[in-house]
């Protein structure tokens, strides 16, 4: 019968595959995409607010009050970095440019190409592949295997 849940267990058809894990890992990274991208504006909007509020700070004569407004600003900027979310941004943009590639590349083939063994390796290896690349690099401290660096 036609898998419709990955049970991690029983094997896959390459058009199983594509609906059960491809669009399942392209769901989530949207998702996560979207919170990440969302908090990372929101920390870069605050880190803004308060630099020019530091500024304020010293044109008003209130030099006391640099040093606290400086001290919060380091704090949000190492919360982002701590989090990485320009990296893991990056990395999440590039697994789904490439997961979408690989759909469509096996959207293209003929019904007879869909049939050979290397064709199906190739989805099911790049893709997975792909995604353990990303999970392993997203919380890489900059060291490791990076497919995505220049």
């Amino acid at each position: 019968g036609k898998v419709t849940k990955d049970d991690n267990y029983s094997a896959l058809t390459a058009e199983e595959y594509i609906e059960v894990r491809m669009k399942k890992i392209l769901g989530i990274k949207v998702e996560e995409l979207q919170v990440m991208v969302s908090r990372n504006e929101k920390i870069s909007f605050l880190v803004k607010i308060v630099t020019v509020f530091s500024g304020a700070t010293a044109a008003l004569s209130l030099q006391w009050l640099v040093p606290v407004v400086l001290g919060i600003t380091a704090s949000l900027m190492s919360g982002q970095e701590f989090r990485k979310y320009p990296r893991r941004v990056e990395l999440a943009n590039d697994l789904l440019v490439h997961l979408n590639e690989l759909k469509l590349w096996w959207m293209s083939l003929s019904m007879y190409e869909r049939q050979l063994p290397i064709n199906k390796d190739k989805l099911v290896l790049d893709a997975e592949k792909a995604i353990i690349a990303e999970l392993s690099s997203a919380y890489n401290s900059g060291g490791g295997q990076d497919r995505s660096e220049d």
